[in-house]
């Protein structure tokens, strides 16, 4: 990771801005398209929706940086048979901070030898620093439906009830109370 240090020893747009660069372009649209269609999705409870907008908010404002928050979204697909074996995806969004997080993992399950989970990519950026980005994807030869982060989130029509969401933020008191029935 490459940074400029000033003459007064701080680290050049350490505080202000994440240095982005063009490969890091269709990461962070594709995760702006994924939080755009979780705060319209049906199966989203509105509690959920307000911690999806801080998320939302951070990551369209890149690469200036926002006020520190704690949130991950974690969205896990439907689980899809494949001959005996079944795998299905998830991709976490998420800042802790100033740390802005993106990945894609899953889990791989066949009867003869168990399951195992896979990472498919990481992304990860800090103020100052150049965003890192690994992609695993030519070592998931067992995953029938492996595809990029791009391909998979085009695909993905979070109306189908089958989708599962997972918000963390302690910041938001709402997520702790029952939705009334109606």
């Amino acid at each position: 990771m490459d940074q400029t240090s000033g003459e007064d020893g701080d680290v050049a747009g350490a505080t202000d801005t994440y240095l982005l660069r063009a490969q890091d372009k269709p990461v962070l649209e594709t995760a702006v398209a994924l939080l755009r269609k979780t705060i319209v999705s049906p199966h989203v409870e509105p509690a959920r929706v307000v911690s999806v907008a801080k998320l939302l908010h951070v990551y369209t404002r890149l690469p200036l940086t926002s006020e520190d928050i704690e949130v991950t979204l974690m969205v896990k697909g439907p689980t899809r048979t494949f001959g005996t074996h079944r795998i299905y995806h998830a991709w976490n969004i998420g800042v802790m901070g100033q740390q802005l997080e993106i990945v894609g993992n899953g889990y791989f399950w066949q009867p003869d030898t168990g399951g195992d989970s896979f990472t498919s990519f990481s992304w990860e950026a800090e103020p100052g620093w150049e965003p890192h980005h690994s992609d695993y994807l030519d070592t998931l030869s067992l995953v029938d439906d492996a595809q990029t982060f791009e391909q998979h989130i085009a695909g993905v029509d979070l109306s189908e009830a089958e989708y599962e969401f997972g918000v963390d933020d302690d910041a938001n008191s709402l997520l702790g109370e029952e939705d009334p029935e109606i």
